[in-house]
């Protein structure tokens, strides 16, 4: 019975999966691991887990961005559980930068940036929406620019809109200043940055 019901399942689940990659020009170098159904009729993932998971998206013959982590889980079909995710977001020009509404409370940043070069993006957890590429990350998070860190909690990354947001507190370390906020949103290159509440410390 088991054994029908995990053939059915990969027949109905991951046609649909592959699909939802192919639309988002996503690639992913992993193995599923099985799944069993519960009385309840919910598909639930084994306690097995993929090693090395690997997934991008391509944009115009180029890589827009890359995650790997060290292990995965689905929890669902679209949604994929991180232990250790590593986002790669190579610069290009002509971001689309946070675009968000400016209030007495919030200011935004115009930090100059150095050409070319990668965010990275570091957590213990995470997680990632396959149909949307939405990037997620639990507890502390460093993002890291050539010239810029950001140190950050549970922080989202929205390819379609080039936006790194969290509502938690962040500090950003330039070198010539610490920068605080209790908010942020910003373009994947950290260089239009939009904080609440924002205070600087220059260290220079």
């Amino acid at each position: 019975r088991v054994a029908r019901i995990m053939k059915k399942f990969r027949a109905a689940v991951f046609p649909a999966l592959f699909v939802c990659l192919a639309l988002s020009g996503c690639s992913r170098d992993s193995s599923v691991a099985p799944s069993t159904e519960t009385e309840a009729g919910t598909v639930e993932q084994q306690a097995e887990s993929i090693e090395n998971f690997h997934l991008k998206q391509m944009r115009g013959g180029k890589v827009a961005w890359e995650l790997v982590a060290g292990r995965a889980r689905f929890i669902t079909a679209d949604e994929v559980a991180l232990d250790d995710p590593v986002l790669s977001i190579p610069h290009t020009e002509g971001g689309s930068g946070s675009g968000d509404e400016r209030d007495d409370k919030k200011s935004a940043l115009s930090i100059p940036h150095t050409k070319g070069g990668l965010s990275v993006i570091r957590a213990s957890r995470g997680r990632v929406i396959m149909s949307t590429s939405e990037i997620h990350t639990y507890g502390p998070t460093n993002l890291r620019s050539p010239d810029k860190t950001v140190r950050a909690t549970d922080i989202t990354y929205n390819p379609s809109e080039d936006k790194i947001s969290t509502d938690k507190s962040v500090v950003i370390v330039t070198q010539n200043s610490q920068i605080t906020g209790d908010s942020m949103v910003s373009d994947s290159r950290l260089e239009t940055i939009t904080l609440t509440n924002q205070r600087v410390k220059w260290t220079k």
